[in-house]
């Protein structure tokens, strides 16, 4: 029978193999003032990729940060949330058109002279379709395929009548002398 320390309610001995220490490796470079830097990159659009030699840390290292550290995930997501709004508003102006203020510069027999002047971009036909085909697809969308949806029985009926409609209208034609009804060839231009 074994003696364990830990079935006999006492405290086992210390094992420095066991211990925080004995693990080795480098300290971790991550510190909590990086989550604002995160955040603002990934709100300019910058990849994790990109964050990751900002931060001055290997990619892999900065994925293993996500996974202990949920408040990184929560930075990129903000970001990405905040950058997507900013394109969807820049999309915006563009489908619409707006104006801005421009600074020029003009060079009056020597003097420089700066000027303000109001600039209006026009609407954008590309970014008006891709706006309007996104947020309206319904009325929108461009449609290339055929929706067929419905009934087979109502299309069976259909067809039935159209064909009883042409049998009818087939037996009420006239006829030319000699004409038994069926065209069974079509005569050459040539041989009349």
């Amino acid at each position: 029978m074994s003696t364990d320390s830990s079935a006999l309610g006492q405290q086992p001995a210390f094992n420095p193999r066991n211990s925080i220490a004995r693990r080795g490796g480098r300290p971790s470079k991550f510190e909590l003032e990086m989550i604002p830097k995160i955040r603002k990159a990934s709100k300019a659009g910058m990849t994790e990729l990109e964050i990751a030699d900002l931060l001055d840390v290997e990619y892999n290292t900065f994925i293993s940060w996500q996974v202990k550290h949920p408040k990184i995930l929560q930075a990129l997501e903000l970001g990405r949330k905040q950058a997507t709004k900013r394109v969807v508003r820049a999309l915006f102006h563009r489908s619409v058109g707006y104006s801005h203020d421009q600074e020029r510069v003009f060079n009056d027999k020597g003097t420089i002279i700066k000027a303000t002047q109001r600039e209006h971009i026009p609407p954008d036909v590309n970014a008006i379709k891709f706006w309007l085909t996104n947020k309206a697809p319904a009325e929108w969308q461009d449609r290339t395929g055929l929706d067929v949806t419905g009934n087979i029985s109502i299309v069976a009926q259909t067809l039935s009548v159209a064909r009883q409609r042409l049998l009818a209208a087939k037996s009420t034609l006239p006829t030319l002398e000699g004409d038994s009804g069926d065209i069974t060839e079509i005569p050459d231009a040539d041989s009349e």
